[in-house]
């Protein structure tokens, strides 16, 4: 389970400006965290995509996340799609 953490700690971490190591962690706060971590293995036999909008963002919330998705290229392709924030939709009057 070290090999993976250690992957994924460097992975996610590595554009930040003060990057986390796994290695830095005390011994005693990962053997202690590790008993919350569930690991598993499944093969993919079907993917289906949703895309959602905004979901109620506003303008200044959704260029924060866009701003960090570009930090990480895992994302490169969602920060394409959504480099401009949907405009809300305008609201119906109640009947």
């Amino acid at each position: 389970m070290d090999t993976h953490l250690t992957e994924l700690v460097g992975f996610f971490e590595k554009n930040k400006e003060k990057p986390l190591k796994y290695a830095d962690f005390s011994y005693k706060m990962l053997e202690s965290y590790k008993t919350e971590i569930v690991g598993f293995r499944m093969k993919v036999s079907k993917i289906e995509a949703a895309f959602k909008l905004s979901q109620g963002l506003n303008e200044q919330d959704m260029s924060a996340i866009i701003e960090n998705l570009k930090k990480c290229p895992m994302h490169d392709d969602l920060v394409e799609t959504r480099s401009k924030p949907v405009p809300p939709k305008p609201s119906t009057p109640h009947k």
